[in-house]
């Protein structure tokens, strides 16, 4: 699972704002995503890579 602390740290946001980001994500693909896949393609878009480490 993706730390969402870590991730609005990541980009600089607040975690409500990280959590907009991500309600619109998955709403522009029609619910098809979960909130995993839509923060990867927050970080995606900012040109920022996850990576998760075992």
């Amino acid at each position: 699972m993706i730390d969402k602390n870590y991730v609005s740290s990541i980009l600089g946001i607040s975690k409500t704002k990280l959590q907009e980001l991500i309600n619109e994500k998955i709403k522009q693909y029609k619910n098809l995503i979960d909130e995993e896949t839509a923060i990867l393609l927050i970080l995606k878009e900012k040109g920022i890579t996850y990576r998760r480490f075992i």
